[in-house]
């Protein structure tokens, strides 16, 4: 089962999804995410290709500035060390991260999405 399969279904009735979208290989994950500019991205560590940590590095050398969640079913000390050193804002282990977490995650990255906006048209950007 996908990531969208087990955390999505617990997400609209409490968080306003617009769009969920998946890809099969970074490379389809890099072109989404350049195409379409998501606020935030679920990303697994082990795509086919480009890995995740890579389509991380790439997207955050672009003019990209949304969320990353790095997911993993690894919970090793180095995989979190190299997901942050990517630039993902988050790092999850599949399987022990339940759907409620995920709904915390994603109410406190739009309460900090909305109060940057907020900001920014105070500061006239």
């Amino acid at each position: 089962a996908g990531v969208t399969d087990r955390y999505a279904p617990a997400a609209p009735e409490q968080i306003p999804v617009h769009a969920i979208d998946e890809a099969e290989n970074g490379e389809e994950a890099l072109y989404k995410i350049i195409s379409f500019k998501p606020n935030i991205i679920f990303m697994d560590i082990r795509l086919a290709g480009k890995n995740g940590l890579e389509v991380a590095r790439t997207i955050r050398a672009s003019d990209w500035s949304g969320t990353i969640v790095v997911l993993t079913s690894n919970e090793l000390p180095e995989y979190r060390t190299a997901a942050f050193a990517c630039g993902a804002d988050y790092f999850l282990t599949k399987g022990k991260t339940t759907s409620d977490e995920i709904v915390s995650l994603l109410n406190s990255v739009r309460t900090f999405s909305s109060r940057n906006r907020r900001q920014s048209a105070i500061n006239g950007r």
